[in-house]
């Protein structure tokens, strides 16, 4: 957790130095997401990281929704960062596919396809995790 307040507290330092570099007209939003988003990579290059660690924990959530918190953050650990990413931008943070795809400059075709698919690797990884349960 220390490692992603970190990162976001390195992206705002960034951010605030570079703000000329905004072009006018554009969206805050998704280009600090985006400067977060590299930061967030550099330090799991230099350092294990997981983005699935930095979504909390509900201490006071029922036994059941505790374990299922518990499975989708093992679950998540299980797929690659770039597919946790866009799941964490698109059902975390809630952000529209147009959102996710300037944060990460790519389309929005590319972006609703990877979250699909992200889905796709996803849901057998949390079938499995619930048959041992």
């Amino acid at each position: 957790m220390d490692e992603a307040e970190d990162a976001v507290q390195e992206a705002a330092f960034t951010a605030w130095r570079r703000i000329r570099n905004l072009r006018e007209g554009s969206s805050l939003r998704p280009w600090f997401l985006g400067i977060v988003a590299n930061r967030c990579r550099a330090v799991k290059r230099n350092k294990w990281w997981s983005v699935s660690r930095s979504v909390p924990l509900e201490t006071e959530a029922p036994a059941t929704d505790l374990a299922l918190s518990l499975d989708l953050r093992r679950a998540l650990r299980r797929i690659s960062y770039d597919e946790r990413l866009i799941l964490v931008l698109r059902y975390y943070l809630d952000m529209p596919y147009e959102e996710i795809a300037s944060t990460l400059g790519i389309s929005t075709k590319a972006a609703r396809t990877r979250v699909e698919r992200a889905i796709h690797r996803l849901r057998p990884i949390m079938q499995v995790q619930g048959a041992m349960a």
